[in-house]
């Protein structure tokens, strides 16, 4: 008895247009690059920079990735979560977004200027604080993507 109106329900919801909406593949690459590759200079490049310019060993690159962590928790997650609560999270990736346009420019004559370990540390934290992300927008992207995929 239950069996067959189970067949029924998943019978309709398979003929449902929601049901077979495709994933967007620009959609989905977007949302893949806005996530991953602000990571790939902040750590993976900045690590070499730091073995061949300032002779740094594994231990000092390791203190060096942890200041970068918390500072990027500490800006990305609550600062950014708290100012979605007064300001609208479109509006704060949009400013984020302005900010990078401004900072990328300059970041080539940054770093081949750099002496201190220090002014990389802050070079790299300016680029987490400004980098575009996806908090505080992630309903906003997930909502662009289908529910039953």
């Amino acid at each position: 008895m239950w069996q067959t109106e189970l067949k029924k329900i998943l019978h309709r919801l398979n003929k449902a247009l929601y049901y077979k909406q495709p994933v967007n593949s620009k959609t989905a690459l977007a949302y893949f690059l806005i996530k991953c590759v602000g990571a790939v200079f902040v750590y993976f490049y900045s690590t070499a920079a730091f073995k061949n310019t300032f002779n740094y060993g594994v231990p000092q690159i390791l203190v060096h990735n942890l200041l970068l962590v918390i500072i990027q928790i500490i800006s990305r997650s609550v600062l950014r979560t708290y100012l979605s609560i007064k300001i609208h999270p479109l509006k704060i990736l949009k400013f984020v977004w302005m900010k990078t346009n401004i900072v990328v420019p300059f970041l080539p004559w940054l770093l081949k200027h750099t002496t201190p370990p220090w002014q990389l540390l802050l070079i790299q934290s300016i680029i987490i604080i400004f980098w575009p992300s996806d908090l505080p927008g992630v309903p906003i992207f997930f909502k662009n993507f289908p529910v039953f995929k």
